[in-house]
């Protein structure tokens, strides 16, 4: 038998498991609540006058992008890898990007309304 060169190979990806979108929601609510949570620390230390949380870089700028690499880690690997590869980054740093931005938004809602600006 010939075999057809434009279809993939029968082991080219996985397809989900019932529970793996489960998992991995679990564990970006977990990852969300701990990020945010260490975020209000560290905005509470530098309120009370600690120096090194001094710097707008590691307040501001620096947890956004560890939270958008690790979202995108957990959602990146919870995807199934059938899909191209260009479908799968979209998506990806889509639902990463979208995940940060709500994360940032919502430690600094809780962080300066506890500790004001």
């Amino acid at each position: 038998m010939e075999e057809n060169p434009y279809q993939p190979p029968a082991d080219a990806g996985q397809a989900a498991t019932p529970g793996q979108p489960i998992k991995a929601a679990a564990k970006l609510l977990i990852f969300g609540g701990i990020f945010v949570g260490a975020v209000v620390l560290m905005y509470r230390q530098r309120c009370l006058g600690d120096s090194l949380w001094d710097s707008d870089f590691l307040m501001f700028y620096l947890p956004p992008v560890v939270g958008l690499l690790a979202n995108g880690l957990i959602i990146g690997t919870s995807l199934p890898s059938k899909w191209g590869w260009i479908a799968w980054g979209v998506v990806t740093s889509g639902v990463a990007i979208l995940l940060t931005i709500m994360e940032v938004w919502g430690q600094l809602a809780i962080a300066f309304t506890v500790y004001g600006t």
